[in-house]
């Protein structure tokens, strides 16, 4: 029977590693017929009582003085052992041969004291001893067999780690074994543990590296596990970490990588955390636990046990540069560029004109994977816009980019930091961060949505009315600015492209007196020799912006800031 447990944790479900654990009812009887256990005669009080002291016998052989001529006897407290000073191997599997004794150790707990788990175990079997736990163990290829328990509730753990790794007397592993009394089964706050014999998981240690870290090679895998002491993370954290590192949390999809990272794990020095994060979580779908790798492959969890907060972390170990000043990055042919600047979503595309572009789209797993993974590697915990704005609210459930727990605020949609940067929504006022898309520059050097005249692309836009401030912040995002007419003709191209998208409207252009009242100058510094005032306008110190109105081609002052439209303009892409 597989128990399984999962448990939420800060609004973040995860899996943690050393918690597997099957247990197995119905055992099969296995053949318990080893050495036989020699008597000894009873001491009496002229014999000598105080023989052992010199620890004379090696475990897992147990001193009992006797009246012997040598004071003492070595008692077999194992049927996996025999002979004189139990150094004789009794027990022998179909399998494997070189069984050992590794000592007595205190029992590990993980974090909070809840009792370790364990990868098979037999619990309450009147007929358990040393040999029945290690031939279990053994025919289910786990390396250590270990019993533990006070009197009473003597317990045969497999696994591939053990306790605490603190070893301590033998005296502290003497509870009787239910098969047989006077065998010894552990005890209350320690475990016996055995070498089963099964061959220890193969890998190269130091053989790769993470960031400045030496990570051990496995089959054509890297991985790295944060070492004792070091810093513990949240999950999404340590997903950032592994990402920096130039990895990912671990994808764990089979038992023997699964094996290999226990042990792994278990042989670090001075290892002490009692859980670590790997790469599988449940944002998309309470219950359905997925990696974060580019195919969003599906975890076994049977081969798991429950979530846990802020742990250790295993990383399991792309790409050119594009742009015009390399700053981007490019996937399947479309070149990407994270902007770490606070914009809302319209200005945010806007702002995309400086790549010729507009928000990044993504239309494939494969993209959400590679602009998260992007984004992990600049260490921020910002939200980040991208190009999709939601009509139908019951998309959101119906589209597995967007997180479980999204709940539709607003119509534009966001990566977050909160949810392992998939979907949710936001209010497209807010500010954020956000990601662009190179786009198709036209044959005359202007990026869609910018018209040519005269060497110089042009755009108005009127979809959101800002002040004046903001529509000169807007254009020089793009890297644009305010337009500047300075001529007759430039002001009639000027008059007709507002036209084309609003007709009768009026735009900011860069004219101002903003820093000397009656002398007005362009964006710049530089003073005007044409100007086309309307007969209507009145000269008001107060008003220090000016509005094109392409009704007749006019200008007028107005207050900076009252909201208007704004024409930018720049040089064309080369």
């Amino acid at each position: 029977m597989v128990r399984m447990n999962r448990r939420k944790s800060a609004g973040v479900l995860s899996l943690l590693l050393i918690m597997s654990e099957i247990v197995f009812f119905n055992l099969p009887i296995f053949d318990t017929r080893f050495a036989t256990f020699s008597q000894h005669n009873v001491v009496s009080d002229s014999c000598k009582a105080d023989a052992c002291a010199s620890s004379p016998c090696s475990a897992p052989a147990v001193c009992e003085p006797s009246c012997s001529s040598s004071g003492f006897i070595c008692l077999c407290n194992t049927d996996v052992f025999t002979g004189k000073y139990c150094n004789e191997l009794a027990l022998h599997t179909d399998t494997v041969s070189n069984i050992s004794y590794l000592g007595c150790f205190i029992e590990g707990k993980l974090a909070g004291g809840e009792e370790r788990r364990s990868w098979a175990k037999i619990e309450s079997d009147s007929t358990l001893t040393p040999a029945k736990c290690i031939k279990f163990c053994s025919n289910h290829g786990i390396i250590f067999a270990i019993l533990s328990g006070p009197v009473n509730n003597v317990n045969c753990i497999c696994d591939f780690l053990y306790g605490t790794k603190q070893k301590v007397d033998e005296s502290s592993c003497q509870t009787p074994c239910p098969g047989k009394k006077y065998f010894k089964c552990g005890g209350p706050v320690a475990v016996s543990v055995y070498y089963t014999g099964i061959p220890y998981p193969s890998y190269e240690a130091a053989a790769c590296t993470f960031g400045n870290e030496s990570g051990a090679k496995y089959g054509n895998q890297c991985f790295w596990v944060s070492p004792d002491g070091y810093m513990l993370m949240d999950w999404i954290r340590s997903e950032r970490d592994c990402v920096m590192r130039g990895g990912q949390l671990a994808v764990i999809t089979d038992m023997p990588t699964l094996q290999f990272l226990s042990y792994f794990i278990f042989k670090t020095p001075n290892f002490s955390v009692s859980g670590f994060w790997i790469g599988a979580s449940t944002f998309n779908k309470d219950g359905e636990f997925r990696f974060t790798d580019i195919d969003n492959t599906a975890l076994d969890t049977d081969m798991f046990w429950k979530p846990k907060p802020d742990n250790g972390y295993r990383c399991a170990n792309d790409t050119d540069a594009c742009g015009q000043n390399s700053d981007g990055l490019v996937f399947n042919g479309t070149c990407y560029f994270l902007v770490e600047e606070l914009y809302d979503w319209t200005g945010a595309n806007f702002a995309c004109t400086r790549y010729g572009g507009k928000l990044a789209t993504i239309q494939s797993r494969q993209t959400q994977w590679f602009i998260r993974r992007q984004i992990l590697l600049t260490g921020t915990e910002m939200d980040w816009w991208f190009d999709f704005q939601l009509k139908d609210e019951s998309y959101v459930g119906n589209n597995s980019f967007f997180a479980k727990d999204t709940v539709t605020v607003g119509h534009c949609s966001k990566m977050t930091l909160r949810y392992n940067y998939l979907w949710t929504t936001d209010i497209c006022e807010s500010e954020n961060y956000f990601v662009c898309e190179e786009g198709k520059i036209k044959d005359n050097g202007c990026a869609i949505g910018w018209f040519f005249n005269r060497e110089t692309c042009y755009h108005h836009t009127n979809m959101t009315a800002v002040v004046f401030e903001e529509s000169r912040k807007r254009c020089m995002s793009a890297g644009a600015h305010l337009v500047t007419i300075s001529n007759r003709t430039d002001n009639q191209y000027v008059t007709s492209l507002i036209n084309q998208t609003c007709p009768l409207c009026v735009a900011f252009i860069g004219y101002n007196d903003i820093d000397n009242d009656g002398k007005f100058s362009w964006d710049g510094g530089i003073r005007g020799e044409y100007e086309n005032w309307s007969p209507s306008n009145v000269f008001d110190d107060a008003n220090d912006c000016v509005l094109l109105d392409s009704s007749d081609g006019t200008w007028k002052q107005t207050g900076c800031s009252q909201p208007n439209g704004f024409v930018c303009e720049m040089a064309p892409f080369p």
